[in-house]
């Protein structure tokens, strides 16, 4: 028998997938609506309770791409400043034990 236990709050991070082709001279990266695509398909298959979508600006932090939960996740934005941005979901679930 499952036990229910409390809501847990967590979230994930979504950041621009690279779409450059192989030999390409500039990085092209997906659009922010290509990513929010992608949260909604996450969303409908985790089945999770979503509290809060955010989008973050950072600066100074290595680009990656896909999807993580951790807050080195982003994408570079074309600035010069080497900022990055990122869309959080924050959601609740219930663990069963």
């Amino acid at each position: 028998m499952d036990l229910i236990m409390p809501k847990k709050l967590s979230f994930q991070d979504f950041v621009a997938q690279d779409k450059t082709p192989m030999l390409a001279v500039s990085r092209t990266y997906e659009s922010i609506t290509e990513v929010v695509e992608r949260v909604n398909q996450w969303i409908e298959s985790e089945g999770v309770e979503v509290s809060q979508v955010e989008t973050l600006l950072l600066s100074g932090v290595p680009a990656s791409s896909g999807e993580t939960s951790t807050n080195e996740a982003v994408f570079n934005v074309g600035t010069i400043f080497g900022q990055h941005q990122v869309v959080r979901v924050w959601y609740t679930s219930r663990n069963s034990v």
